[in-house]
């Protein structure tokens, strides 16, 4: 079978695949496997919040089990909630159930009497009562038997997580085990976050460290390669940099980040309650006072870093109130101070804290800071953020605030000033042509076209109220939106009608550009207007090139370039100069200028949320790195083109990558250029970009298995399954072929191979071969018939993507139910991973 051994972490448990921590793993292998002879008997996983110190202990766990050891698994809840000895309790009482009568029998009968009392599964009615000094140190000798009994007969595996929270009496039982480690094969392993652990434990484990009991580990970030493969395959590349970028390689935070709701730009202001960051983050408001959470929830409507004194305003708090909830949190590591500022731990820590309110407080306190803020006379920018969440905003004050910090703002942050300026016009009875204007424009530039185009209309019919250059503003923004809409003779019409506020020749020349029209005929009109003007200049620069005038185009592009200064409030304006300036230099076949010019315009466009022109850099990126041969970066930055197109409604950027990713294809099936980075991920990316994300699944999951196989005759043969894939849609016969030496050179002796095979653009693995393909449907149809119908059920469940969690509440299960269901279910199929599982029931639909 492919990729031996332990298989990859966490997917026989039902959890997601472990990324990044193959050294971690490695460790606890071979701390398994010297285990009573080592001198190590503690590990110290330590590590921020959302750094996987718990996803990291599961797949230790597994691994303990697979090795013969007995597993106790223990977590800690939020202080509020805990019991004396709690993680020890809930560690080994299920253990208890079974053993624990015979155990008690044989200890001292003093520590024996004192654990009934700590453990429910050893409860007796008639346990007497001592002094709580004696009865600490009772059930602290009795909880040292118990492990020692525990590990008589195969070593014992204490896993004890997040005990930074845990009950003073579970700590000095720890710092007994850590001072005075058990004689018997007893490997405690402790997670915490160093923020938090109690100074008293963290002394006694660097004490520890230094003479060799402890090994403590240091859990950090995950690097992005490892970081993106734990995103959801649909997720567009740019977005996974995105999160990356904000989550710093934490792949909790990052989960969490990606399990919000948003757009292509924004950033996420939400967390579903049922995502584990926002339980995890919920248990610790819940460890608060009530001063606390106060302080934190109205921390969270004033900002990611906030002013003390606005917040206590904010709450209706007190001053020394206030100071005592700020303290709750930063003992609870909730917030932190950044550059002298105080400020929340993470943006999804806040959003938690955010949403942990009421919706009705939540307006009041918008309210609160919108005035104290006026006040202040803080930036409109500021006011207007709270002013447009608080309720309806009446006053001639409210609609002069919002219409001020829209025309402040200008073209940053468009999304956000959409939002301003539409609810000004609900809000205020008031039609006013600028205030029309401005909307659609935001919304245009934000990238919602379509949606823009009613504003743009509404807009027209108030022209008597505007000024030359708003008229002439508004005009060039319903052009702009329908060429990127692709309705090029829309666009010509409309310009013939507006000609006094559009610059005719040069918005003629961005739709000849884009359509293929008569470019000729615009060059000399054009290269009058581009003295001074850099987009002008821009245009004409790519106008040379398209018409075969290399070095005139080149000229151009690099003097306008050189003069060309980062923008001032014409944001948009900027990124679409950038754009025409790289297409100019890929035309004139400069891949590496094409490179560094749509590089800055999508890091303004980006900064500055002009998701309008995200798409059409994108598919500049993609062009230029092709061109150099970079496949795997040309296939991502096509795929984000593809995806803002469909975001956009841009019919013709959507033709153009596509149109792209069928010659990043041929390349790959003609071998015209050498593959550098991982095959699959190209191939994943194509199908994601065609809009099957059902096969970009696949060849995410191909990898996984075939990552043990780096042989040349490997190599050959997965890359003439890829041609053969690719080929498909196009030359049958020709994949056919292919496909059969594929499978020869592969020499696949397990059926995995053979199931991955017939799974790919329509299973074409019968024309490879009829007898093997029989052969597996039989191997399917008696494995999956080996299954009960609970078993089915959970099966059926996982082929759908459907997480542990989702199948427990979808069956009424518990998740350790679940977990023992997926167990079985490996077992049966002789599998190894929730790929396979899914691979064999969508073989058994298409066999019915």
């Amino acid at each position: 079978m492919f990729g031996g051994g332990l298989g990859t972490p966490g997917e026989s448990s039902g959890q997601p695949p472990l990324r990044g921590r193959t050294r971690e793993l490695e460790f606890f292998d071979h701390l398994l496997g010297t285990l009573g002879r080592s001198s190590v008997r503690v590990v110290e996983l330590a590590g921020e919040p959302g750094m996987g110190k718990t996803r990291l202990l599961a797949a230790w766990r597994e691994r303990a089990e697979r090795a013969g050891a007995r597993v106790a698994h223990g977590e800690v809840v939020a202080k509020p909630l805990m019991t004396e000895f709690a993680v020890f309790v809930d560690a080994l009482d299920d253990l208890l159930a079974s053993c624990g009568a015979d155990l008690l029998s044989e200890m001292d009968p003093r520590a024996a009497l004192r654990l009934p009392e700590i453990f429910p599964a050893l409860h007796t009615s008639g346990a007497a009562r001592v002094q709580p000094q004696e009865r600490h140190y009772w059930a602290s000798q009795g909880i040292r038997a118990l492990l020692g009994k525990l590990s008589e007969d195969e070593p014992l595996v204490l896993l004890l997580d997040d005990v930074h929270n845990a009950h003073q009496s579970s700590i000095e039982m720890i710092l007994n085990l850590v001072r005075r480690p058990p004689a018997a094969p007893v490997l405690l392993v402790l997670t915490h976050r160093p923020r938090q652990t109690p100074v008293d434990l963290l002394s006694a484990l660097g004490t520890a460290a230094e003479t060799g009991v402890v090994r403590r580990i240091e859990l950090g970030p995950l690097d992005e390669a490892d970081a993106v493969r734990l995103l959801p395959v649909t997720t567009r590349p740019g977005r996974r940099r995105v999160l990356y970028r904000l989550s710093g390689g934490q792949p909790g935070l990052l989960n969490a980040l990606a399990a919000g709701p948003h757009d292509d730009t924004a950033i996420v202001d939400d967390v579903p309650s049922p995502h584990p960051v926002a339980a995890a983050v919920g248990m610790d408001l819940r460890a608060l006072g009530p001063a606390g959470r106060l302080f934190a929830q109205a921390a969270a409507v004033v900002g990611d870093a906030f002013d003390p004194a606005l917040v206590a305003e904010v709450a209706e708090l007190e001053h020394d109130s206030a100071l005592a909830g700020l303290d709750e949190l930063i003992a609870q590591d909730l917030v932190r101070t950044r550059n002298n500022r105080l400020c929340f731990r993470d943006g999804v820590v806040r959003s938690i804290c955010y949403h942990h309110s009421g919706g009705g407080w939540r307006i009041g306190a918008h309210a609160r800071a919108y005035e104290a803020l006026w006040k202040r006379g803080a930036p409109l920018a500021d006011q207007a953020h709270h002013l447009e969440r608080a309720g309806n905003s009446e006053t001639g004050r409210d609609a002069e605030t919002l219409l001020a910090a829209a025309r402040s703002t200008g073209d940053r942050m468009p999304g956000t000033v959409s939002r301003w300026l539409r609810r000004l016009l609900e809000q205020h009875d008031l039609v006013r042509g600028e205030v029309i204007t401005r909307l659609a424009r935001a919304t245009a530039l934000s990238g919602r076209l379509a949606a823009s185009l009613p504003d743009h209309q509404l807009a027209w019919k108030h022209h008597a109220e505007l000024d030359p250059a708003t008229l002439a503003g508004l005009a060039e923004s319903h052009v702009r939106v329908l060429r990127l809409l692709g309705r090029f003779d829309d666009a010509t019409e409309l310009m013939r009608t507006a000609a006094r506020q559009v610059d005719l020749p040069l918005a003629l020349a961005e739709i000849a550009l884009d359509s293929g029209g008569d470019v000729a005929g615009l060059l000399a009109p054009v290269g009058a207007l581009a003295e001074g003007d850099p987009r002008a200049s821009a245009v004409h620069s790519a106008m040379l090139a398209t018409l075969g005038r290399g070095t005139e185009a080149v000229a151009v592009a690099d003097r306008t370039a050189e003069a060309f200064e980062e923008p001032g409030g014409d944001v948009a304006s900027t990124c679409e100069v950038l754009d025409w300036l790289g297409w100019a230099n890929i035309w004139s076949g400069r891949s590496a200028e094409a490179l560094c010019q749509f590089t800055r315009g999508l890091v303004l466009a980006e900064r500055y949320q002009q998701t309008h022109v995200l798409g059409r850099l994108h598919l500049g990126l993609a062009t230029a790195y092709l061109r150099d041969g970079a496949l795997g970066l040309a296939v991502d930055h096509a795929a984000d083109a593809s995806a803002l197109a469909s975001a956009t409604g841009s019919a013709a950027l959507e033709v153009r990558a596509k149109r792209l990713c069928a010659e990043i294809g041929h390349v790959i099936t003609s071998g015209g250029t050498a593959l550098s980075g991982s095959l699959w991920a190209v191939l994943a990316g194509l199908s994601a970009t065609a809009g099957r994300s059902e096969n970009a699944r696949f060849w995410h999951a191909l990898e996984d298995e075939l990552s043990s196989r780096r042989g040349p005759a490997d190599q050959l043969g997965l890359m003439l399954l890829a041609t053969a894939c690719l080929e498909w849609a196009t030359d049958q016969n020709r994949a056919r072929q292919m496909l059969r030496v594929a499978v020869v050179v592969l020499s696949a002796p397990s059926h995995r191979m053979l199931l991955a095979v017939l799974r790919l653009e329509g299973a074409p693995a019968r024309d490879a071969g009829e007898t093997e393909a029989e052969d597996l449907e039989k191997v399917v149809v008696a494995r999956l018939s080996l299954l009960s119908v609970r078993e089915n059920q959970v099966a059926e469940l996982v082929a759908r993507g459907r997480t542990n969690q989702q199948i427990a509440r979808a069956l009424t299960l518990s998740h350790k139910t679940v977990e023992t269901y997926l167990r079985r279910i490996f077992d049966k199929l002789e599998v190894s991973s929730r790929s396979e599982v899914a691979a064999m029931t969508g073989t058994m639909r298409r066999i019915a």
